[in-house]
């Protein structure tokens, strides 16, 4: 590879910010001692081997070198971590190269399991996620995540938290951190470990206390954190947050330009506890006016044949969005129905609404097509989703959100 190495890390003529350890197990603590003669104050160990092996000299070897990192003041991610990752200063401290070429955005992920975390950021590489940090804490040996989350909560190029929780040993210590730092910015968490058997495999697999579930989601919800129950809803969560507004109450308009996907986010809305709202007699009056009587002219709205019409798309999306009786609204429309013109020119009428109203869209197409129009809209401030139902779903997030932190703002 053409890279100068060096026998070990004191014998490296430069100073050094972090380390990266990929030893046996057995000596790792020789070479953080090393790290610390070195003055080095970062180190990832990704080796494996510790606490999460249930054995004493794994359990030992991690006590170890955490009292050689107080000791000097150094801080551990790991051991038993993938690493982490900055997009933001080009760092990867990881096992996986392919993680340099995320996008980079404003959602920072927090997770103890390295499979999950990959797992986010490949779906991110599919449905256009950004993030600026990825952390992987594995057994939290120094580092926990209420270390990590009262970094991000001062973090200007973090909008939102993301954490996947395993277990950990002092929820009260990540409950007050959480606390605090969602009265600034939204965190969303995905606990799992809700079976028995799941709890038994998270303590194998990171040395997690894993704990009842129902008591971390009353806490995360006591203190304004979104708990979500399924990697999905975690990952739509997050984009959600990370592109549109919170909205000012649940009120959701949808236009269709196809009945069937129409009724779809309908029955979303219905599911998720959003009111299907009713158009003002002024946002009716326009439609009348532009749709033929065989289109269906009230919430949800379909446009029917007139997506094909510019004009008509353009007054109708302008109409229904400026109407005050509305909180939110979702477009549903595929490839067959509408045109990319059509898309690009929605997607200059919401540009103006992205700091006022969320959007969310469902725009299916052929693989590989709509690419550059789904990226348009989500630089437009519209996020979008496969299905009319997590387009909706998405929408409840937000509205959820906003519900949290009215009531942690009131404890106050």
């Amino acid at each position: 590879m053409g890279l100068k190495s060096y026998p070990s890390i004191t014998s490296i003529p430069v100073d050094i910010d972090l380390a990266l350890v990929v030893v046996p197990s057995s000596i790792v603590p020789k070479v953080l001692e090393e790290c610390v003669s070195k003055n080095v104050k970062g180190v990832v160990v990704i080796t494996a081997g510790f606490r999460e092996a249930e054995l004493k000299d794994g359990v030992y070897l991690q006590e170890v070198i955490r009292s050689i990192a107080d000791r000097a003041g150094v801080k551990i991610i790991g051991p038993n971590t993938f690493g982490i990752v900055n997009l933001d200063v080009g760092l990867n401290a990881s096992f996986t190269p392919e993680l340099s070429k995320l996008k980079k955005g404003n959602i920072s992920l927090i997770g103890q399991s390295g499979g999950v975390c990959h797992l986010v950021a490949y779906m991110s590489t599919i449905y256009g996620l950004g993030f600026s940090k990825i952390v992987g804490l594995g057994n939290r040996c120094n580092v926990d995540f209420a270390d990590i989350i009262d970094y991000l909560k001062d973090d200007a190029n973090t909008r939102v938290i993301a954490i996947h929780v395993e277990g950990v040993d002092d929820a009260r210590r990540l409950m007050e951190a959480a606390g605090q730092a969602s009265r600034i910015k939204p965190i969303v968490a995905y606990k799992t470990g809700r079976s028995s058997i799941a709890d038994k495999a998270s303590k194998t697999h990171t040395g997690s206390l894993a704990g009842n579930y129902q008591l971390y989601e009353a806490a995360f919800r006591q203190v304004g954190v979104l708990a979500v129950r399924d990697v999905e809803d975690f990952f739509d969560a997050m984009k959600a947050l990370s592109i549109c507004p919170i909205p000012k109450g649940n009120n959701v308009a949808i236009i269709t330009g196809q009945a069937g996907l129409g009724i779809i986010a309908a029955d979303a809305c219905y599911d998720y506890g959003l009111n299907l709202a009713k158009l003002s007699e002024e946002t009716y009056s326009t439609i009348l006016k532009l749709l033929p009587p065989l289109s269906i002219r009230e919430n949800p709205i379909d446009m029917g044949p007139s997506w094909s019409d510019l004009e008509k798309c353009r007054s109708i999306v302008e109409s229904v969005i400026s109407d005050e009786s509305i909180h939110a609204l979702t477009l549903c429309f595929t490839y067959t129905s509408a045109s990319s013109n059509i898309v690009l020119e929605l997607a200059s009428v919401l540009k103006n609404w992205a700091s006022i109203k969320p959007v969310t869209a469902c725009i299916p197409a052929p693989y590989g097509y709509w690419i550059k129009e789904r990226e348009i809209l989500e630089s437009h401030g519209v996020a979008t989703y496969p299905t009319p139902s997590r387009a909706v779903k998405a929408l409840s997030f937000l509205v959820t959100y906003r519900k949290l932190k009215a009531q942690t703002i009131s404890k106050r």
